[in-house]
């Protein structure tokens, strides 16, 4: 299973969207998808899915937020995910397709949603006394691969720094999209992150994250090498000063 984190310092630069289309686009060679919601202030992924469409949404009862609700009642997360997951359904029924399952934030329409969110506490999970923030996600990565047994799991992670998406970003994912914007507030920010990510120490065994910067929402131009030379604009301004790989 190849874990990939897509991940943005803003939003509005099309991330979830490209989750979406990278899950459908492996599904369409044959490929066994699994998307996790990590945006849990923000959800979205699900409409991206379109599972907003006739009764799909209807589907989401439960997803991360409630699998972290249900670790911090019991002290151990649940055996099972079938309650925590929903199947998408793929496009092309005619061509030889994989299998898409979406784990999503959770029912995002419910007030019970944004009462267990408001009741996690990050502190306790990520900075604590022996704390089992790092555990717990790494069983579900684990879970995931024993229960669906999915060729890639691909993470929608929280934009900006915070604490699940310093796990999204640092400890899950074998590669990290970083999808950014042409403009100083993007670049400056994901600059940044994509160093501290560099510069965090990975588990035992684990692989360097291979990081896979992406320019999104490029202005459209007659000019013949207009792209190319906004690419290289963006590229020497990541490499001022300091190489984002040091």
């Amino acid at each position: 299973m190849t874990t990939i984190t897509f991940y943005s310092y803003k939003g509005g630069v099309g991330r979830s969207l490209a989750v979406a289309n990278v899950a459908r686009y492996l599904a369409g060679f044959g490929q066994r998808v699994f998307a996790i919601d990590f945006d849990l202030e923000a959800p979205g992924l699900h409409y991206k899915f379109a599972l907003d469409a006739g009764n799909g949404a209807a589907q989401i009862k439960q997803g991360v937020v409630d699998y972290i609700s249900a670790f911090r009642t019991g002290g151990q997360p649940p055996d099972s995910l079938s309650d925590y997951v929903v199947p998408v359904e793929t496009a092309d029924k005619e061509a030889q397709s994989g299998k898409i399952w979406l784990m999503p934030a959770g029912s995002v329409t419910s007030a019970s949603y944004w009462r267990l969110l408001a009741q996690i506490s990050w502190h306790d999970l990520f900075y604590s006394d022996a704390a089992p923030g790092v555990p717990l996600f790494l069983e579900l990565k684990q879970q995931i691969e024993q229960q669906f047994k999915p060729d890639f799991l691909l993470i929608d992670s929280r934009t900006g720094i915070t604490e699940v998406g310093g796990v999204a970003t640092t400890v899950l994912p074998e590669k990290l999209v970083c999808l950014l914007m042409r403009n100083r507030e993007n670049l400056d920010g994901a600059r940044e992150v994509l160093r501290s990510i560099k510069r965090v120490p990975r588990l035992p065994g684990q692989p360097e994250i291979e990081v896979v910067p992406v320019l999104t929402r490029i202005p459209e131009s007659g000019e013949v090498g207009w792209e190319e030379e906004v690419v290289a604009k963006v590229h020497e301004f990541s490499m001022n000063q300091h190489q984002i790989s040091r």
